[in-house]
């Protein structure tokens, strides 16, 4: 089918705009199962609670999301925060540590950027309390406070790890566990709390599959950018992206459109998986280091193909720092089907997988 000067630009905002969501939609799909689907064996916590990664009866937790070094005799129970920010500013207190064990906060926002470590290495292994605010705070930073990170966006996950060297040191690290807090800053600071938000009304996420479907992928990142603050180097392309429905508060609808166009939304999909196929060929070669595709938004550089790359499951993931994947396959939801274009729905089910 000859493709118009129009359904050419669409077929190629649909692919920026895939590339630019995937990673986005990928995480909240794992921070859906982990802090609100109770039904759901990955659930740990609801939002703002902090996870108990050991149990008496445990000694290696399997809800791993980030994958650390290979190396033999160490353990890292592994768990999840997430991190609700939109009322007010959350304060995190983590216990003094010896030499061994070590703990370590990454904390990912949803555009799943690196936003911060808090760790043994980097802040030391005195007890501490670390402030995190999203992207609109404006407060006063006390005294008391060793570090303040401020996020791009409203919903944040971190991943914490506590390596241990061997059995005798659980104890200990039972002990650090405990004397870890999470708290908003009103309570830290025993002040009355802010006026409260609306509940967040969630979404089901996507299965993979269903991410195929421009509609329903499409719709769960408006979804997620509402709590994404459009950021000053990225104003043109949401102006772009918002031709075609992708935005916050928008809607991407292609049961309207002509076979033409549903056919051009769908094969925009394709060429985002193919240049990401593209790029895993470097990557395997050794031309693309992986650790290039991790990172905050500075050293990423608006690059999308590589934040894209870092959430896919078939791309192993280690930062220069730690090791960092914020995404999982976690299925929730049936498939939902693709738009009704036979040859479209073949290529995407071929290249997406």
């Amino acid at each position: 089918m000859k493709m118009t000067s129009r359904l050419t630009e669409v077929r190629h905002i649909v692919r920026d705009a895939t590339v630019y969501g995937y990673p986005m939609v990928e995480h909240y799909r794992v921070q859906y199962a982990y802090f609100c689907d109770r039904n759901n064996p990955r659930y740990q916590r609801g939002w703002n609670q902090l996870y108990q990664l050991i149990e008496p009866e445990i000694t290696d937790d399997k809800t791993i999301l980030a994958r650390g070094p290979k190396t033999s005799g160490v353990a890292t129970p592994c768990a999840l925060i997430g991190l609700d920010l939109r009322a007010e500013p959350m304060v995190l207190t983590l216990a003094p540590v010896d030499d061994k064990p070590c703990f370590s906060i990454t904390l990912i926002d949803a555009y799943t950027h690196h936003v911060s470590d808090i760790s043994s290495p980097i802040s030391g292994n005195d007890s501490g309390h670390f402030l995190l605010a999203g992207p609109h705070w404006k407060g006063k930073i006390t005294d008391d406070i060793q570090k303040f990170i401020c996020s791009e966006t409203q919903l944040v996950t971190g991943v914490v790890r506590l390596s241990r060297f061997g059995q005798q040191e659980l104890d200990q690290l039972k002990k650090i566990q405990s004397a870890c807090q999470i708290r908003t800053l009103s309570e830290f600071l025993g002040q009355p709390a802010p006026k409260a938000v609306a509940a967040i009304k969630f979404i089901p996420p996507l299965t993979p599959e269903a991410q195929e479907n421009p509609l329903a992928f499409f719709d769960v990142l408006n979804f997620i950018l509402t709590f994404c603050p459009v950021h000053p180097s990225e104003q043109m392309l949401m102006t772009r992206f918002a031709a075609i429905g992708v935005g916050a508060g928008l809607h991407a609808s292609t049961s309207e459109l002509s076979a033409d166009m549903r056919q051009a939304f769908a094969m925009g999909m394709v060429d985002a998986r193919a240049d990401l196929n593209a790029l895993k060929k470097h990557i395997d070669a050794g031309e693309v280091a992986v650790s290039a595709l991790f990172g905050t938004r500075s050293h990423l550089k608006n690059n999308y193909l590589y934040r894209m790359a870092a959430s896919a499951p078939t791309i192993e993931s280690n930062t220069k720092e730690y090791a960092t994947y914020p995404a999982e396959t976690v299925d929730i939801v049936d498939i939902v089907d693709i738009v009704d274009v036979p040859d479209a729905r073949d290529a995407v089910s071929q290249l997406w997988r």
